[in-house]
């Protein structure tokens, strides 16, 4: 299946992830808060073409897909046409909201209102949209059985079959 604007990128946690990924993943960890076979540090918008639009530090924005690392796109069950405009409009609507940091220092306990990270940002995106999904971390998302696997990337894998060819 082709991904299509409004569906969602999933970056799951590698040996290889950043350092802030591991952290994520580890506070999780720590709290309780993830019990998934596979764990995710970060979560996008597909947008169009190899665009995501994400909330990072410093705020939201607009950037190429990570093709550096693996990713996997993930559909909410019964998405229509005008819920993935209405998710769009709000994600470019919000594009330099300010990243909240104390959130992630706090392995989600805390939150600055009006301030994002990803899960809240594509959680807002939704909800603009009437569709509603938990959002405390990448996993819940997943974990809440209403979305499905789109496609999925793995540089390693792509270099691996490249070399195969050759």
């Amino acid at each position: 299946m082709t991904p299509e604007p409004g569906d969602l990128i999933f970056y799951p946690v590698t040996p290889k992830s950043v350092w802030s990924a591991r952290l994520v993943a580890i506070g999780q960890l720590l709290i309780g808060k993830d019990k998934s076979e596979v764990q995710y540090s970060h979560v996008t918008l597909f947008d169009r073409d190899e665009y995501q639009l994400e909330s990072v530090w410093p705020w939201s924005k607009r950037s190429k897909i990570d093709t550096s690392r693996p990713y996997e796109i993930w559909r909410m069950h019964g998405i229509t046409h005008s819920n993935r405009q209405r998710i769009m409009c709000w994600a470019y609507d919000h594009l330099g909201v300010l990243y909240d940091m104390l959130y992630i220092l706090s392995f989600g306990l805390l939150r600055i209102h009006g301030e994002e990270v990803c899960c809240t940002f594509v959680r807002d995106a939704y909800k603009s949209a009437a569709l509603h999904m938990p959002a405390d971390r990448p996993d819940s998302i997943i974990d809440s059985g209403i979305f499905f696997k789109v496609s999925e990337y793995n540089p390693t894998k792509r270099r691996d079959y490249e070399r195969h060819r050759s």
